[in-house]
């Protein structure tokens, strides 16, 4: 008789790219190694390298300039005036639809 193989599940890390045994699937359904031995600090943990890459971005996004009250108004009415020329493209395609 033949052995049965035996499965091996070693997925492919969205962080490192590498394939390993040891991982952990999140929420997203991401894929991250975790290598740790129980009790001690992981060896290596590539969703800690995940979220605080994510938390630098968003900290590097928080860092940007302020817009001014009369920007903000000058770009609010520029805003308004496009979403009523497209208004009338609308209408006027619909009235010609109709004829």
């Amino acid at each position: 008789m033949r052995k049965k193989r035996k499965v091996v599940i070693a997925p492919k890390c969205d962080w490192c790219s590498k394939n390993n045994e040891n991982f952990i699937i999140t929420a997203n359904h991401l894929t991250f190694c975790l290598e740790q031995i129980i009790g001690k600090e992981p060896t290596k943990d590539c969703h800690t390298a995940y979220l605080n890459s994510l938390k630098s971005k968003v900290q590097v996004k928080a860092e940007l300039p302020e817009i001014s009250k009369e920007e903000r108004a000058v770009n609010v009415a520029k805003l308004e005036a496009y979403r009523k020329e497209l208004k009338q493209k609308q209408f006027a395609i619909r009235q010609k639809s109709y004829r």
